[in-house]
């Protein structure tokens, strides 16, 4: 039963003339999707726990495009090449969105640098010519996120590192406890200063 559901999310999209390579290059595709969109759902939860509502929605916004699109694959099966590219863009385009939200490259947690995977799927599903334009939009995102630091006022805060700051501290004379702080995203106040507290 599980395999046959498997086998029927990796079948959108087929046609009776497609080409063997194709056919895998479009199940590569499609499982990348849904493991995609899985991360992407448990990430959106936790934005939504965490504050950053208009990152969630953005990122919510993937989700419904990426289902529209795949109905889209399975009622077109031969625009493959055009509605994954719509989904690639989209994705790239919240990418970018989110760096802005959180003002540059170091502040948003280096997120557009996931807008690398976009060039990989290029490669596996359309080749080097495809791969080759989307890595040139990867390189302008980078850019652009260089760019826009302290030059636009963020929404949020920094996101924080990967790395969790310890400082360690004296709770009492004979035993000295660990205090562990990460920063949230929280909407910064207008007027308010941009250093990390």
């Amino acid at each position: 039963m599980r395999r046959s559901l498997v086998d029927a999310w990796l079948s959108i999209g087929e046609y009776p003339e497609e080409s063997e390579t194709q056919r895998a290059r479009r199940r590569i595709i499609l499982a990348t999707t849904w493991v995609a969109s899985l991360l992407t759902v448990l990430t959106i939860l936790s934005e939504f726990l965490s504050g950053p509502l208009w990152v969630a929605l953005s990122d919510t916004g993937i989700i419904v495009v990426t289902a529209v699109l795949l109905m889209g694959l399975h009622l077109s099966p031969r625009r493959f090449a055009l509605i994954i590219n719509l989904l690639l863009g989209t994705v790239f385009v919240v990418q970018v969105i989110n760096t802005t939200l959180f003002g540059g490259l170091l502040e948003s947690g280096l997120v557009v640098i996931f807008n690398l995977a976009i060039v990989l799927a290029a490669l596996l599903g359309f080749g080097y010519r495809a791969a080759s334009w989307w890595f040139a939009a990867f390189v302008a995102s980078v850019v652009y996120a260089a760019l826009i630091h302290n030059r636009i006022d963020p929404l949020y805060d920094p996101r924080p590192t990967p790395s969790t700051s310890c400082a360690s501290a004296t709770g009492s004379r004979s035993s000295p406890t660990i205090s562990c702080t990460t920063s949230s995203p929280m909407r910064s106040q207008p007027g308010s200063s941009r250093t990390p507290r």
